[in-house]
């Protein structure tokens, strides 16, 4: 989906978003960050192999100066597979958005990287 000259475009569609979305941000003087959610899929493929389905857009968001957090990687240090999928409002399927413990998870680890990066101050 993110390959460089897929059908839909998807990656170039998503950076331009991206880009845009940060100037915005900086004309009225915010600090964007945008974060990368895993889905079971990419999870399941990044905790096998150490391969973001995403790594196009990752280089993309890079090439440009775009500061993002990717929780592939706070999601691999703490739960395995069966866990993530129990993290998703659909864990049998292992689809779906993050569910209340899934969004606990994922504001943990953003408050985390905003402190650490020092956006707060």
């Amino acid at each position: 989906f993110y390959r460089s000259r897929h059908e839909t475009r998807a990656l170039d569609i998503t950076a331009e978003i991206t880009k845009l979305f940060v100037s915005k941000c900086k004309e009225k003087g915010q600090k964007p960050l945008i974060i990368i959610y895993p889905t079971g899929r990419s999870f399941k493929r990044f905790k096998r192999d150490g391969v973001l389905a995403i790594q196009p857009l990752i280089e993309e968001l890079n090439m440009k100066g775009i500061h993002y957090f990717d929780l592939h990687s706070e999601f691999v240090g703490q739960v395995d597979e069966a866990s993530f999928c129990k993290l998703l409002t659909q864990p049998g399927a292992c689809v779906g958005h993050f569910n209340a413990a899934g969004n606990s998870m994922v504001a943990d680890a953003v408050l985390r990287h905003i402190n650490e990066v020092g956006m707060l101050n």
